[in-house]
């Protein structure tokens, strides 16, 4: 009898793990590119709405995304172009290749403005407060994607903490 309970316990084991665990992720993929120039574009961020899931594109304006089947709505977002937002749907062990072409929406552009203490040959002396000029140039180098990332590797006087949860970066 204990035999024949333990082979009925291993065999439900055996049937129902692979149901529970097994489920595979599905991967969206593509290119984010100048509506206008067909230019690709580096930096945007893709996020599924209302999780912490997302990237950044990568040189070239490439992604991708490892996301658990269903249907998401992607958002697209880059300073200088007017956002959009997609419903995708991603099956299990398969790519789905999602490419988006961004328009230039100069009204919504606004200004970058950074404070923070003085180091000499990096301000403005005779400011009333301190003023760091960082150039695109300067950002792109970096690598980082993230605002306090960014911050934290040009200007070394610079303490801020991360205000999104760092697993939202893969």
């Amino acid at each position: 009898m204990k035999f024949s309970t333990t082979l009925l316990l291993i065999i439900s084991l055996i049937l129902t793990v692979p149901q529970v665990y097994g489920q595979v992720n599905g991967t969206l993929t593509g290119k984010t590119t100048d509506a206008k120039t067909g230019e690709p574009l580096t930096f945007v961020n893709i996020s599924v709405e209302g999780t912490l899931l997302g990237t950044a594109t990568r040189h070239g304006g490439t992604y991708s995304l490892s996301l658990p089947p269903g249907t998401y709505t992607i958002l697209v977002k880059y300073v200088g172009y007017a956002a959009i937002k997609e419903k995708v749907t991603i099956t299990a062990n398969e790519t789905t290749q999602k490419d988006f072409a961004l328009k230039e929406d100069v009204l919504r552009m606004s200004e970058i403005v950074v404070t923070g203490s003085r180091s000499s040959g990096r301000t403005v002396v005779e400011s009333a407060v301190p003023i760091d000029v960082l150039t695109a140039k300067d950002i792109q180098t970096t690598g980082a994607t993230q605002t306090t990332q960014i911050l934290k590797l040009l200007i070394p006087s610079y303490n801020g903490t991360a205000t999104i949860d760092h697993r939202w970066f893969r």
